[in-house]
């Protein structure tokens, strides 16, 4: 039964480990799947084929943000008819995610031998063109700077947490981060330094990259001031 499925899934997912944001994401999008489900009368999951993928797709979008909700009686309403993007169409990036995260499912239905295939075919996700994000000009980038007191040791390190994430490339979200000091050639210790980022992400990766010597002064600068 399709809601049995979708419980052990969940429980696989949990087992695995997987972020509580990963888990509520497969959870929703499983939960407003079943409804449009049963009300076509589909209770088993191996009855799902490829043509109620698309027919799911063409309900979203249809349907507009916020018009069903995953729980029958959600004990408080947040009063998603008051928003301002109530009722309006679904961006293809919201249906692509739906779409990866079902797939997902079905490919674990598939290993648990509960199904044969995947419904979900690879030509299902929408083609989306994406905007590069506006950047900030070094002179912005500097007066930015220039606002802080680099004298009180809050926004000392506010600055050097800037620049560091700036020439890194590191995001806020990066959970853990670990320095060491290296070697090129005759040059000193401390001439280079390596950050490696373990980020929180489902591929366990770490990156690790170089600071420029700019910022690396500013870290040192840091380190060794007294306030």
């Amino acid at each position: 039964m399709y809601q049995y499925d979708v419980e052990a899934f969940m429980g696989a997912c949990d087992r695995k480990g997987l972020a509580a944001k990963t888990m509520k994401s497969y959870e929703q999008t499983l939960r407003l799947f079943g409804l449009f489900l049963a009300e076509r009368g589909i209770t088993q999951t191996e009855e799902i084929r490829h043509p109620h993928i698309e027919a799911y797709i063409d309900t979203v979008r249809e349907r507009g943000k916020y018009t069903v909700c995953a729980v029958q009686e959600p004990v408080s309403s947040n009063y998603p008819e008051r928003r301002r993007d109530y009722g309006k169409k679904v961006s293809p990036v919201t249906i692509n995610n739906y779409l990866r995260n079902m797939k997902a499912f079905f490919n674990w239905c598939v290993r648990e031998e509960l199904i044969r295939k995947n419904p979900i075919k690879p030509d299902d996700t929408i083609k989306v063109e994406r905007k590069p994000l506006a950047f900030v000009t070094d002179a912005e980038f500097k007066k930015l700077l220039a606002c802080l007191d680099t004298s009180k040791f809050s926004e000392y390190r506010d600055s050097v947490i800037m620049q560091t994430l700036l020439d890194t490339g590191m995001r806020c979200g990066v959970r853990h981060c670990r320095s060491r000091p290296g070697s090129t050639g005759m040059k000193p210790l401390r001439t280079t330094l390596l950050i490696t980022l373990a980020r929180r992400c489902q591929s366990r990766n770490c990156r690790q990259v170089w600071l420029k010597q700019v910022c690396i002064n500013q870290v040192s600068d840091q380190s060794d001031k007294t306030y």
